[in-house]
């Protein structure tokens, strides 16, 4: 037996609105700026091993899961 407990960090989301004075000058209503990620860690103690991924031959779990990086700006007017 192998002990198979990992710990993940698979999404995360940081924005900010910008204050509404800001935005009188122009037409736009509401402005927020986010930066997203996903699949950014995974702890432990088995090399080239995803725990949530299905065992179907023995180069599936030499794949690692892809980060994934998002960035953009939300605008109303």
């Amino acid at each position: 037996m192998e002990d198979v407990s990992y710990l993940r960090l698979r999404n995360i989301e940081l924005g900010y609105n910008l204050p509404v004075n800001i935005g009188k000058r122009s037409a736009i209503e509401r402005l927020r700026i986010f930066v997203s990620g996903q699949n950014l860690l995974t702890f432990t103690k088995l090399e080239n091993f995803d725990p949530e991924r299905a065992s179907g031959g023995a180069t599936d779990q030499l794949t690692p899961l892809f980060k994934v990086f998002t960035t953009g700006i939300n605008l109303k007017f």
